[in-house]
């Protein structure tokens, strides 16, 4: 299956958008597949079912024994509290190992050690920075590449 294009895409979105708050969905029209190319959610069935028994997506309606549907409305906003996590997620990610070879070089310069952490609850990367009993942290290479430049300026003072 192709990538989909900004055109259907966009489509995909107006489709959603369209719909009034209270109209109901099956998980066939939320999920994408080749069944359903407009379905404004990438994901299988088994790991939307997780998420639903864990709590993590839209609570749905019981419609009927065998019948489940989802408020357009909680799609919505629950798509874009995804798109705000994601935004959030895309500023801890690991520096790339360029970058951090260029980081680990001036700490060493400066007699800092420079170390790489993941936190396993939030995904989020930190970057830890030592001097004897001192550590200081930082959540993304840009705060730690203009501390070390500021060092370096004071050093060469």
């Amino acid at each position: 299956m192709q990538p989909a294009t900004e055109t259907e895409t966009i489509g995909r979105s107006n489709w959603l958008d369209s719909l009034d708050d209270q109209a109901q969905l099956s998980v066939i029209e939320l999920l994408r597949s080749n069944r359903n190319p407009r379905g404004p959610i990438s994901m299988s069935k088994s790991n939307w079912w997780r998420g639903v028994a864990a709590g993590v997506h839209p609570t749905p309606i019981r419609v009927g024994p065998k019948m489940t549907r989802w408020r357009a409305g909680d799609i919505r906003d629950w798509l874009e509290a995804q798109a705000a996590v994601s935004e959030d997620r895309a500023s801890f990610k690991a520096p790339a190992r360029k970058v951090l070879d260029r980081l680990q070089g001036a700490a060493a310069a400066l007699d800092y050690t420079l170390t790489q952490v993941r936190r396993t609850d939030t995904a989020e990367v930190l970057l830890l920075l030592a001097k004897g009993d001192t550590t200081k942290v930082f959540n993304n290479p840009t705060e730690l590449e203009t501390f070390l430049a500021k060092q370096e300026r004071e050093v060469a003072e």
